[in-house]
């Protein structure tokens, strides 16, 4: 699944932004919990501000079906492109998408 990819083909000192708290704490890579704390974890209020995302060495994010579209403008407006993609084992849970934003700190 996701979290075992992010486990097997990241670096233990990559930086991940989240909107799945599952993936952000079993995947065992750098999350800043603390900007996440207060914060619903929806897609639309991590994509929102590019300092919720911008800085961190991967995106991965869960997605629902009604959000493909928005999720679709987002890539390409800034110039991503998805590495993987787990699909549920249901249709109504949607997705998970990673992508390498590649961070500068």
């Amino acid at each position: 699944d996701a979290t075992e990819w992010v486990r097997d083909n990241t670096t233990p000192r990559s930086s991940i932004a989240s909107n799945e708290k599952y993936i952000a704490y079993f995947s065992k890579r750098d999350f800043n919990w603390e900007s996440a704390l207060g914060k619903t974890f929806e897609l639309d209020e991590l994509l929102s501000e590019q300092r919720n995302w911008r800085r961190v060495d991967y995106l991965v994010v869960h997605l629902r079906r009604n959000q493909e579209a928005q999720w679709q403008v987002f890539l390409e407006k800034n110039h991503l492109v998805e590495l993987r993609s787990f699909d549920s084992d249901s249709r109504r849970k949607g997705r998970v998408a990673i992508v390498a934003v590649g961070g500068k700190r």
